[in-house]
């Protein structure tokens, strides 16, 4: 299923590419980085796991989205990740830090609660927000999966020391980590 989404994206001949995120399938497409996941329909709708880890890498990308095909390609739900992390909280989890992702067949995703649902109807088929992403401006910094990994071990480096009362610091103050900067995170300005 995969290599047909992939198939589609390129009818816009997409420069197409295939990047290391964890283990998972991951494509840059065009400017988009887009996590693609399937799933076959279920008795209430689809079901997706979705490592922390996986979505935290995915989330330090430029542009970056999850595409869930629901049982076909006739029915994709692109969504840009960064909305979806927003929600992330709401989501019920395995104690492994799996996320457990269920849109149903009203396209509808389950948060926790009882019908606390968020409508994903606004994301089905938008073929254009990956092919046509925002411009990101020449000064911002682009950032590849191998420097949004380096990022998020910065990152959980700086919060473990943070944690344990050291003082930390970092050399890189332009670097993000799940929407913050990492200079924010550090208790030293200067080395």
């Amino acid at each position: 299923m995969t290599s047909q989404f992939i198939e589609k994206a390129n009818v816009s001949n997409s420069d197409i590419e295939a990047i290391k995120v964890l283990k998972s399938r991951t494509y840059r497409i065009g400017d988009s980085n887009v996590l693609v996941r399937y799933a076959s329909p279920g008795v209430r709708g689809y079901f997706y796991g979705l490592n922390y880890l996986t979505a935290e890498e995915v989330a330090n990308l430029d542009n970056p989205f999850i595409a869930f095909i629901c049982g076909s390609l006739d029915t994709v739900v692109i969504i840009p990740a960064k909305f979806l992390f927003k929600y992330l909280p709401q989501i019920s989890r395995d104690r492994n830090g799996e996320y457990k992702i269920n849109i149903g067949y009203d396209m509808k995703l389950a948060l926790v609660g009882r019908g606390n649902r968020l409508d994903c109807s606004p994301f089905i088929n938008n073929w254009n927000s990956i092919l046509f992403p925002p411009v990101i401006k020449n000064e911002q910094i682009k950032n590849t999966a191998e420097e949004s990994l380096h990022s998020v071990i910065q990152g959980r480096l700086i919060e473990i020391g943070n944690i344990r009362g050291y003082q930390t610091y970092c050399p890189d103050k332009s670097r993000q980590f799940n929407e913050r900067r990492l200079d924010d995170m550090t208790t030293l300005k200067t080395s």
